[in-house]
C-alpha cells in the first residue's frame, strides 16, 4: 500500500491516536490511559509533533493539524469503528457561571441547544488489532476499508519513522499570488463556487509556487468536514425518509470524496472538473 499526502508524514496522526489509547504515548498531562476525550488526543498529538519538531530544523519542521481537522480525522476512526464511546464526564474547565453550551442536529434534523460533555473513547476490539485503517484514517474512510487488518508492507512502523530526504523549500518569504481559501465548515453552492475560482488560481499559479502545494494539501484534508457534515445530513434525511434530500446528500457525499481524494493526489484539473460536476448537480 502506498501512503499518500499527510498519511506519508513522519507524524501519522492515526498511530499517535491509537498508541495514546493503547497506553504506549502519554496524553499531555504526562499521564497514561487506555480511555481519553478527544481533546486529550489532540493534546498527546501536539506534545508528539513539537517533540518531532523540536530535533528538526526550522525548514523541515512539520506543520501539524489543527484542532478542526484533527476532530474530523478522529470521528473518520469513530465511522470505521476503531473507537467506541465508553461514557461522558463533566468539563474539566467549564466556564465561570454556568455551564458551556453547544448547538447540534437533533434526531429529527432540527438543531438542538445542550450542554457540552467531555466524550470519552477507547479503542475497540478492531481498533485494536487494525494497522491499515490507522495508517491513513483519511484514505480508510473514503474508500471504506474493513477495520482489522494488518499494514501490507508488514509490521506497523513506529510513530515517527525516519525522516524522508526532500528538496528544501523556500517558504520564508510571504506568498503573494494568493491567500489562503476561507474555509466554512458548512458547505453551499457558493462555497463550491469560490473554492473552484481558488483551485483555478492555484492551478495558473503552478505547483513549483511557493505554497501551493502545502494549500492544495490543507484543502483535501479540511474538505473532510464537508464529508462529516453530508453523512449527518444524509444520516437525518434518512430518517425522516425525505427522498429529494436522500439523492442531494448521497450524490453531493460521492462528489466530495472525489474531490477530496483528487486533491490528495495533487490532481487540481480533475478535482475542478468534480466541483463543477457538484455545483451543476446542487444549482438546479
Amino acid at each position: 500500500m502506498t501512503l499518500r499526502g499527510r498519511a506519508a508524514s513522519p507524524i501519522r496522526v492515526g498511530f499517535i491516536i491509537k498508541a495514546a489509547l493503547q497506553g504506549n504515548l502519554p496524553l499531555r498531562s504526562g499521564e497514561l490511559a487506555h480511555e481519553a476525550a478527544i481533546a486529550d488526543l489532540f493534546g498527546a498529538y501536539k506534545s508528539e509533533l513539537e517533540r518531532v519538531n523540536a530535533l528538526r530544523t526550522k525548514p523541515k519542521r512539520i506543520h501539524g493539524m489543527r484542532w478542526a481537522s484533527f476532530y474530523t480525522v478522529f470521528r473518520f476512526a469513530k465511522v470505521l469503528g476503531l473507537v467506541e464511546f465508553v461514557r461522558e464526564e463533566p468539563m474539566i474547565y467549564p466556564p465561570p457561571g454556568g455551564d458551556l453550551l453547544r448547538v447540534e442536529k437533533g434526531d429529527n434534523g432540527h438543531p438542538k441547544v445542550v450542554k457540552s460533555t467531555r466524550k470519552i473513547f477507547r479503542l475497540s476490539s478492531a481498533g485494536g488489532v487494525d494497522e491499515k485503517c490507522w495508517s491513513d484514517l483519511t484514505r480508510a474512510f473514503k474508500e471504506s476499508w474493513t477495520p482489522g487488518q494488518p499494514l501490507a508492507e508488514g509490521p506497523a512502523p513506529s510513530i515517527v519513522p525516519p525522516v524522508r530526504r526532500r528538496a528544501p523549500k523556500v517558504t520564508e518569504e510571504p506568498v503573494v499570488g494568493f491567500r489562503p481559501f476561507a474555509w466554512e465548515e458548512v458547505p453551499s453552492v457558493n462555497k463550491f463556487r469560490s473554492l473552484l475560482k481558488h483551485l483555478n488560481i492555484l492551478r495558473s499559479l503552478g505547483y513549483d509556487y511557493p505554497g501551493v502545494n502545502e494549500e492544495i494539501e490543507r484543502l483535501s484534508m479540511a474538505i473532510g468536514d464537508w464529508i462529516m457534515d453530508a453523512e449527518d445530513s444524509l444520516e437525518s434525511a434518512k430518517s425522516l425518509n425525505a427522498t429529494t434530500k436522500i439523492k442531494m446528500y448521497s450524490t453531493r457525499l460521492k462528489l466530495l470524496k472525489g474531490l477530496s481524494d483528487t486533491l490528495g493526489e495533487g490532481t487540481v484539473a480533475e478535482a475542478m472538473e468534480m466541483l463543477s460536476s457538484l455545483i451543476k448537480e446542487e444549482a438546479v
